[in-house]
């Protein structure tokens, strides 16, 4: 099985049995510009080359799980409208990526991946009721509930990122106003730091700059946290989760973030909710989701073996 964690500037490729460990796992960069063509010629590439540094036949492979950060119709895998990828909208890239892999490949997006990858192997292990959630250019979130991903009716459960905080706020890429990502994802917390910073800043500088306890990032990260806190409170009062975890790609962030957030669930939420839920940073880092992507393909593969035993 093959897992793809394809994002704005990366694509991460891994490889894996069912039950093993990793076999390969390679990364590359990515233009935000490319093309979904050229991008799945590249995906298809890095899949191949990540296939034949285990030593194993293409015609092994069993199933490529993808991510990508966008909202899917999941019965479809038809990408949903959204200002991330939009050249994406009204496409399957699953599909189009199977074709040039001849292979069957699902789509999946990259927060329940994220999710399902903590869960499996990270701080998540053993937890029943999860929510994940990415921080990035938006901020989305996954949901592990009764040990299984929750997608929703139309595969969009989870977009915390537009949950109105301000309504009176500035215009959403959703055509919304005033939602949780207009105000603290990674691009609007390095746009706060840029009157006291001499340089221009990008989210891994942002991260630095937290790292070594700059006074302005840690207290615009530490606002964010608790803008965030107080939009999930009302999540973990309805849906009583044992676990919150906070990921993406640069940790000293997280773990601020983590630590803010769990005070404000704390002091937001319904008291028995707040008390019976544990708020941390992301353990598995920039690899969680081609690890969920890994865990969906190999329980996808040994569903259908089962059914198909079942069946004959």
């Amino acid at each position: 099985m093959v897992g793809v964690d394809l994002g704005n500037t990366h694509v991460r490729v891994a490889a894996t049995d069912v039950g093993g460990p990793v076999l390969a796992e390679e990364v590359e960069p990515l233009r935000g510009a490319d093309s979904m063509s050229r991008t799945l010629d590249l995906t298809a590439a890095l899949v191949r080359r990540v296939v034949a540094s285990t030593g194993r036949p293409q015609a092994e492979v069993r199933l490529v799980a993808l991510g990508l950060p966008a909202p899917l119709a999941h019965a479809t895998g038809t990408v949903a409208d959204n200002n991330i990828l939009s050249d994406w909208v009204g496409r399957q890239p699953g599909d189009e990526l199977a074709e040039r892999l001849a292979v069957d490949v699902v789509v999946e997006n990259d927060a329940n991946l994220g999710a399902l990858g903590e869960h499996r192997a990270g701080v998540g292990a053993g937890s029943d009721s999860l929510v994940y959630v990415k921080f990035s250019t938006g901020i989305g979130a996954g949901l592990v509930l009764g040990g299984r991903l929750f997608r929703g009716v139309g595969g969009t459960a989870g977009e915390v990122g537009h949950v109105q905080v301000e309504p009176a706020g500035q215009l959403c890429r959703c055509g919304s106003r005033g939602c949780l990502e207009t105000v603290v994802s990674l691009p609007r917390l390095v746009d706060a730091l840029a009157p006291v910073t001499e340089r221009d800043l990008d989210p891994s500088g942002l991260s630095s700059l937290v790292a070594a306890g700059h006074p302005g990032a840690v207290r615009v990260v530490t606002d964010a946290g608790r803008t965030v806190g107080r939009a999930l409170a009302s999540l973990v009062t309805v849906l009583n989760p044992d676990l919150l975890v906070v990921g993406g790609r640069w940790d000293p962030v997280n773990a601020l973030l983590a630590d803010r957030i769990g005070g404000a669930v704390e002091e937001w939420s319904q008291p028995s909710a707040a008390s019976q839920v544990r708020v941390c940073a992301a353990t598995c880092g920039e690899r969680a989701e081609v690890l969920g992507a890994l865990a969906l393909a190999c329980d996808l593969v040994t569903r259908r073996e089962r059914e198909a035993t079942m069946g004959g």
